[in-house]
């Protein structure tokens, strides 16, 4: 009976050994493919992320244009680093670059798409820094580079003198040379426009050898060009103004304004002197000395042409600005603090004083001519032209108006043109905006001239 009982319990055991065997075998094939998936999942995302890396790898590379000592053609896509020789196609927009063939250096293509030099073996020599000479060649140099290569290489300075030895060639037979003469006077007149060529062209007596004759010659063309180049070269520049001043030519000049029947001759020499005396109230007084002012008023009794009247139009913006600039000097001088600034404004003021250009203007009677401007302003306005005389006469009337107040304030037609012209400029001004300066200027001398009002 004992013996029976523990055989049922070896029996019993064994079946719950067994069972216990079967159960931990199903949980283990049950959690076994799940976790297989899970580690085939992340090894494939691994994949896709390690391919897709190379290929942006890939791409970032083939974007990037890796250069060579030989032509190659650009992808449209690709980025080319700085500091090659490019080539493209006009017809068919095909790009192709290469290294520059001067450049020894060893490059290699940076993540910033940029060229950047290998260090390489070198001497001492050679790895020292270039002094400045022997990286830039003297003008000597070039010069004989460009003679082996027969070509020709010239300063403006030195083409003023070629130019200037032929004017001398041809001058003696400009009746048969007169085209190429103009060419060559128009060539100088455009280098003149530099300061420095200007006064290298005046210190190899220019004015003496080359303007003169022009303004002495029977050709209206080279009387033109003499008088434009002298106006171009004396422009803003003293020392050629100076010059200029020394050889006399404004008399000559102002003999040519009076009595030349060209146009362009007129114009010219009144160019060459307006430059001449701006700014310089020693060559303004010689200006006045030579009868300057009475031949430029001169010319508002000649016949009314076209031509007249653009020069008139340019004598009365000169003579404003010559009267601007004495009251700038003595404004200048009052608020000047610096002593030696001081010094210099009041020796320009009593230079300024000694001309007494408003003096001499009211003595030729300027402020007549300028009423008589407005009056024949008033008989036709609203053209160009009139509105041109109309601002000029009028700027110039306000800035002389101590002088010119007493006068016309007794002239009924220039009070009765002054009204009209209010009326005028109003309506017009009113509807826009344009003609607004006008009306102001004619408003202000009605202001100062009417008597009425003062």
């Amino acid at each position: 009976m004992f013996l029976l009982s523990r055989k049922l319990i070896s029996v019993l055991l064994l079946i719950l050994v067994c069972t216990m065997g079967v159960i931990l075998y199903l949980d283990l094939w049950r959690i076994g493919p799940a976790k297989k998936v899970i580690e085939y999942q992340k090894w494939f995302q691994g994949q896709e992320l390690n391919d897709q890396k190379k290929s942006n790898d890939t791409l970032e590379s083939s974007k990037n244009f890796v250069p060579t000592r030989e032509w190659q053609t650009v992808e449209r896509d690709q980025v080319l680093p700085a500091g090659l020789h490019i080539k493209i196609d006009l017809q068919s927009g095909e790009r192709k670059a290469k290294l520059i063939d001067d450049n020894n250096q060893i490059y290699q293509l940076t993540s910033s798409t940029k060229l950047v030099s290998l260090p390489q073996n070198k001497t001492d020599k050679e790895s020292g820094s270039l002094k400045p000479s022997s990286r830039f060649r003297s003008y000597d140099e070039l010069k004989k580079d460009f003679d082996s290569l027969n070509m020709t290489i010239k300063t403006d300075i030195e083409i003023l003198g070629d130019l200037s030895t032929k004017f001398k060639n041809h001058i003696e037979t400009y009746d048969m040379n007169e085209n190429k003469l103009v060419n060559i006077l128009t060539d100088m007149e455009y280098l003149v426009h530099q300061v420095d060529t200007a006064e290298v062209f005046i210190s190899n007596n220019g004015i003496s050898n080359i303007i003169i004759p022009c303004l002495n010659s029977n050709s209206s063309v080279l009387k033109t060009q003499g008088a434009q180049i002298l106006g171009a070269a004396s422009s803003n520049n003293p020392k050629v103004q100076i010059a200029a001043l020394e050889t006399n030519i404004i008399p000559l000049l102002l003999k040519h304004i009076d009595d030349e029947y060209e146009y362009s001759v007129q114009a010219s020499c009144l160019y060459a002197v307006s430059t001449m005396i701006r700014r310089f109230p020693v060559a303004q007084g010689i200006f006045i000395e030579n009868g300057g002012l009475p031949i430029l008023i001169h010319i508002f009794n000649k016949p009314i042409t076209q031509h007249n009247l653009k020069l008139m139009l340019k004598v009365v913006r000169l003579l404003e600005d010559l009267v601007l600039e004495q009251d700038d000097a003595e404004l200048t001088l009052k608020e000047e603090t610096n002593e030696k600034s001081v010094a210099l404004a009041k020796e320009r003021v009593k230079q300024y004083k000694e001309i007494n250009l408003k003096f001499n203007l009211v003595k030729n009677e300027w402020c007549e001519t300028l009423g008589n401007v407005i009056i024949r302003a008033s008989s036709n306005p609203g053209t160009e032209d009139n509105n041109d005389f109309v601002e000029a006469a009028g700027k110039s009337l306000l800035v002389m108006k101590e002088s010119c107040s007493s006068m016309l304030q007794l002239n009924k037609e220039f009070l009765s043109s002054i009204m009209k012209l209010l009326s005028f400029y109003k309506t017009l001004y009113l509807k826009d905006e344009f003609y607004t300066p006008l009306y102001n200027i004619i408003n202000d001398l009605n202001n100062i001239y009417d008597p009425v009002r003062e």
